[in-house]
Order: structure tokens, then sequence, then C-alpha cells
């Protein structure tokens, strides 16, 4: 009936989520702009097919340069923008919608080609309904691609630069709103990868972002990739990317790819370069714990409480390897101090009830085994345990009852505390006939 419980890492992406505003006159505004690019495209949609100008290296910068302002045409009005201002330079809108998701109410404007998203009055997000060219970032890029190759004499090589800077930004730009406001990690993925590739260009000059990498290889983790997930860090950490939890996520990778000792490696070398980092520590306790290895897990224990002592996980996280390990006083001491420190805190009510159970059982096995005269004394040793397991469990039972919304798991658990303290409220009603009321109660509550 013994749980295993681990510690839990939460780690999570640091991406960038609007590009800085930019200073637009007050007499444009996107629906001025609409009909000038969709002419200019027209336009060089027309000069695309003319073998005269098609080999001309201007026509395809200016070709990427009209499909980055394409892209760039609803976010340089909205993003970073007052309320106010967005709906001044936006025009009447044709109708206002109200959305409430998670708990949260959202203000929907909406315009002829986009949406734009209010929540609490401030500016949240836009969604464009009409699009003027369906993947303009990319045609940018094969544009540029276009007009370097044509660029024999390097007369462009400048506004390239320029142009790839830009598109460079507006890829990761992308990639930010797919993973933040339309939960697509595969469109963040591709996009963030676009950008490290327009970076590679010999143009860019080889420029170098550490934290795209970083990010790139974060969501690449989660969508399983984790041979392209070790690439990213990788490269983030041979340009010396400041960043600890490089080291937990190419760990496990590793572990994903089967080879944990490689992983491992890795935590260690993390742990000699960054030694106060308590994400990389607590990876190699739970390491450690896994392993079977209570004497490493409880080395970096303390190390990890040396700078975090008030850390409930911690503290639990040794009082388990005590117990593992059959030292059973000082694991009930320091179980005893996670529910003082925080009193709804489960599992240390649980490991504890479970500890004293556990002891109960074993008494009435030695008893099983003992003499005549020893019988009944290693029984009442046993029942002592067994009293004991009430308080814990009820806390347990008094915590899980009150949760608004309670899962499987929890569901699941909650019938192991009614088992365990059906059992104990039986063995108890020989002392104390109102056992027999509670050994009722727990049997209604398991529908027996």
């Amino acid at each position: 009936m013994n749980k295993t419980i681990m510690l839990l890492l939460f780690i999570g992406i640091c991406i960038p989520g609007i590009l800085p505003a930019q200073d637009v006159p007050v007499t444009q505004s996107p629906k001025t702009e609409y009909p000038v690019l969709e002419k200019k495209l027209k336009k060089s949609d027309a000069d695309k097919d003319d073998p005269k100008k098609n080999i001309n290296p201007k026509f395809w910068l200016s070709r990427a340069e009209l499909m980055l302002d394409i892209y760039d045409v609803n976010r340089k009005y909205v993003e970073g923008q007052q309320k106010i201002t967005i709906t001044f330079t936006m025009g009447k809108e044709n109708e206002i919608r109200t959305e409430e998701k998670d708990g949260e109410l959202y203000e929907i404007y909406v315009y002829d080609r986009v949406n734009v998203i209010f929540k609490n009055d401030q500016y949240h997000n836009y969604v464009e309904t009409s699009k003027i060219f369906e993947n303009p970032l990319d045609e940018a890029n094969m544009s540029l691609d276009k007009a370097q190759e044509l660029d024999t004499d390097g007369k462009l090589s400048k506004k390239l630069k320029e142009a790839n800077e830009k598109l460079s930004e507006l890829y990761m730009h992308k990639g930010s709103r797919a993973y933040f406001f339309e939960k697509d990690e595969l469109g963040a993925y591709n996009n963030f990868v676009a950008s490290l590739n327009v970076n590679a260009k010999p143009v860019m000059e080889n420029k170098i972002d550490t934290a795209l990498m970083f990010n790139a290889g974060f969501i690449a983790s989660r969508l399983g990739k984790y041979d392209e997930s070790i690439k990213f860090f990788n490269q983030a950490l041979e340009y010396n990317y400041p960043e600890p939890r490089s080291y937990v996520y190419l760990y496990q990778a590793y572990v994903q790819k089967g080879d944990t000792l490689k992983g491992l490696e890795y935590l260690q070398n993390g742990f000699t370069k960054n030694p106060e980092s308590q994400e990389i520590v607590v990876e190699l306790i739970n390491y450690y714990l896994l392993a079977g290895k209570s004497g490493e897990a409880l080395e970096y224990i303390k190390i990890a409480q040396e700078k975090d002592p008030g850390n409930v996980s911690l503290i639990f996280a040794e009082a388990t390897l005590y117990d593992k390990n059959g030292e059973f006083e000082k694991a009930i001491e320091i179980y005893k101090k996670t529910t003082a420190l925080q009193p709804d805190f489960f599992n240390g009510y649980y490991n504890l009830g479970v500890l004293y159970y556990n002891r109960g059982q074993q008494l009435y096995k030695d008893a099983d085994a003992a003499s005549l005269s020893e019988f009944k004394n290693l029984q009442d040793k046993g029942d002592e345990q067994f009293k004991l397991v009430i308080e814990p469990m009820e806390s347990c039972m008094k915590i899980l009852e009150e949760k608004t919304n309670i899962s499987a798991d929890d569901k699941e658990t909650l019938s192991i505390v009614y088992e365990t303290l059906k059992s104990v409220y039986y063995r108890l009603q020989k002392y104390d006939p109102a056992y027999a009321g509670k050994v009722q109660e727990m049997k209604d509550k398991l529908g027996q």
C-alpha cells in the first residue's frame, strides 16, 4: 500500500511574447494598408513570372520586404498598444463579442480581416481571419535566398542582412504566438528552427541566439524530438548560455533515449558548473532515489536544503530515505515536520500513516511466530502502532474529501485510505466498541 512519491520539478519556457511596439503614423491603419499591399502583391506575382524581371536580385529583395510587411500589417498596430489607441486606429468594429475561457472573460473586437482580443480592458491577442498571403514569412525566406543567389557582386549585402534580421525576428514572434496563444507546440518549434536557420545564413555572419536555441530544445523535448532537443541544448551550452536547466533537459532527453548514464554525465557536469542550481540538485536527488542509492540522494538533499531550508518537498524526501533505511524514529520526526510546516501536506500524513501501519503489521507477524507468553505483548504493541495510524490517515481523508475537483487518482487513493482506516478500526474495536461504528462508516464510504 506504500506509494512512491517523487519530487516534482516544474520548469517552464522563457520566450518573449511580443516584439517592441512600432511608432506608426496615426493617419495609417491596417484598413488603409490592405489595398496598397494587395496591389503590390498582384504586381509582384506578375513580375515573378516575367523572365526579364525575375533574374534581378532587387526584385526578389523587394518581394521579400513586401512579404514581411504583409506579415506585420496587423501586429504593428496592436501589440503593446493601449485599447483606446487600438480602437481609434482600427476604426469602427463590425461587432464586439464576449467569450469566457478558463474562468476569464475576453472581449473580441471583430474587424474585416482581423479580430483583436482584450482581457480586462488590456490588449491580449489578435487573430487574422482573412490573410493577404497565407505564409508570408516562408515566401520572404525563399525570396531572400533567391536574391542572395543572384546578388553575385554583393551590392545588396547590407539590405539582405537587414531583411534577414527582420525575418528571423518575425519567425521568432510567430513561434511565440503559436506557443502562448495557439497552444501549437509543433508550430512554435518549426518557427523557432526557421529563425535559427535564418541566423545561420552566411549573410547573417553566424548570428548567435542562445535563448532561441534553448527554447527550440525545450519544445523539441516536449514533442519527443529528443535528438533535436539534445542538439539545440548543446548548441546553447557551446555558446555559454547561462541557463542551468539546459543540463536538466539534456539529462531528461537522454533518459528518454535510454541512455541514463550519458544523461547523468550532463547533470554532474551541470552541478560542477552551477552548484547553486536547485533544479539540477533536485534532478540528481530524483536520479539517486530511483537508483536506490540513498547515501548519494541524502547528500544532495542536504545541499538543496542549505539553499531552501523551508522546502517541504526536500524535507519529505529526506524522511522517505530514513523510512526506507529502517530509521523509523528519525523518519517519523521529519514526516511530522512536513505537516507542521504545511498542515495540508497530504504526502507527509500519508507516509506517516503507512509507516505506523506497516510497523503494526510487522508486530502482528512477530506475534504469530513468538511463544505464547510473548504473543499478547507483541499484539498489544502492534495495536499501539495501529492507534497511531488514525490521526494521519484521517487527515488524509479530510484533505481529499474537501477537494473541489477530485481526480481519478485521488479517488483511488481515497479508497486506500478508507480501507486502511477500516482495517485499523476493526482491530481496535476490541478496546472500544465505538470503533465498530467507524468500521461501518468506512464500509458505507466504500459502498460495501
